[in-house]
């Protein structure tokens, strides 16, 4: 059945309330899609720029866990009626780990321990949340999930 509306301002109400579940629930999923799916984001900026080997490559560092693509680190909130804000929270023992990678800065690991295969080279940021935005501008995957969800939740989108 459809709705109906007595005023632009019921209208209103109602179109901000539904785009605004819609982002919470299709955009931000696929937000998180983006950056945790194989050869994601995650993946291209953070997993393939080095290996937590030695130079030799017959020991590790440290043993990766892949926990930074695990959907349920992200924190999906609503800044206000139309502005969603999706980032990693992972942590580990109170440490900011998603911080530590996305800015460069926190590594226990450094250059002197054989960390980088490079020894002249750290780390350095590998700001996944920003190619996430930046993919999500190529892509255009964010709105197609908006369109999804608006036409899911009973509207017509052209």
């Amino acid at each position: 059945m459809a709705k109906s509306f007595s005023n632009w301002g019921q209208l209103e109400k109602y179109l901000n309330e539904v785009i605004s579940f819609t982002l919470q629930d299709e955009v931000a999923n696929e937000v998180v899609e983006v950056m945790t799916e194989d050869d994601g984001v995650i993946d291209k900026e953070v997993y393939d720029k080095y290996t937590p080997y030695n130079l030799a490559g017959t020991n590790y560092h440290y043993h990766r866990t892949y926990k930074l693509k695990d959907k349920s680190n992200f924190e999906k909130l609503m800044l206000d009626k139309n502005t969603l804000s999706i980032r990693s929270t992972r942590n580990e023992d109170g440490r900011d780990i998603t911080s530590v990678i996305e800015y460069g800065k926190g590594y226990t690991w450094g250059k002197a321990s054989g960390y980088t295969r490079d020894l002249d080279k750290e780390i350095g940021a590998r700001p996944f949340h920003e190619k996430t935005k930046e993919e999500l501008l190529r892509s255009g995957r964010h709105i197609e999930s908006l369109k999804k969800g608006l036409i899911k939740r009973g509207l017509e989108v052209l």
